[in-house]
This record gives C-alpha cells, sequence and structure tokens, in this order.
C-alpha cells in the first residue's frame, strides 16, 4: 500500500449525497477517507476493495458520536451507577463527570485494567 490508502467502492446502498436528494445513489467510491464520487453501480470508478452494503443507508459526513462505557465487572457498573447518581455531586461540568468516572473505575480491579478516562479534560 506504500502509504496511500486503498480506494474503496461500496455498492448496493441506499446513499444519500445531501438533504434534497430524491433519488439516493447506490454506489460510493472513496480514496484517502475522501469521497471521489457517489452514482451509480453502472457509472462507478473502479477501486482495490469493493464492499457490499447490502441495501444499506449510508449519509456521508454523518458520524455517530456516541460511545459506551466498557467497565471490568458488574460491580464496577452498579458503583458508576451509585457515584453517577449521587444527589450531593454536581455533575453540570464535564471534568467533575470525568472525575467521578475515574474514581469509580480507579476503586474496580477490572475496569482499571480494561478502561482508561480520556486525559483531555484534565
Amino acid at each position: 500500500m506504500s502509504g496511500r490508502l486503498q480506494s474503496i467502492r461500496f455498492v448496493n446502498g441506499c446513499i444519500y449525497r445531501d438533504a434534497n436528494d430524491r433519488i439516493p445513489a447506490d454506489t460510493l467510491v472513496t480514496q484517502n477517507g475522501a469521497i471521489l464520487s457517489a452514482g451509480v453501480q453502472d457509472e462507478a470508478r473502479s477501486a482495490h476493495v469493493t464492499v457490499d452494503l447490502r441495501g444499506a443507508t449510508v449519509i456521508p459526513g454523518l458520524t455517530d458520536a456516541h460511545s459506551a462505557l466498557r467497565a471490568g465487572s458488574a460491580a464496577g457498573l452498579i458503583a458508576l451507577e451509585r457515584d453517577l447518581f449521587d444527589s450531593s455531586v454536581d455533575l453540570r461540568s464535564v471534568k467533575t463527570l470525568m472525575t467521578v468516572v475515574r474514581g469509580t473505575i480507579q476503586h474496580d480491579a477490572l475496569g482499571a485494567q480494561h478502561f482508561k478516562a480520556a486525559e483531555v479534560f484534565n
């Protein structure tokens, strides 16, 4: 691959190019993380890899930015829930929330091994 990402052709999908797209494309071609083309499969550029979307919907640019908290044990999750819903803790700031999460995880032996809170909020 020599430093370049392969081009990827996504086929058999329902690809919306913008909010006004009445007839979505069925093929999307990307290279180096950028969209090269979106259209119908017959007109699509060739690519190194082809992915069959099997009818799945693609909305380029829409990022699913949710996360799932993974603690090492059920006891760790129970402790975290208890700490988060403690009425004496004001969780309106991200910094305070992260402090509570870190504190709970550090006290859960398995959780400390499997989960490290991001340090960006320090």
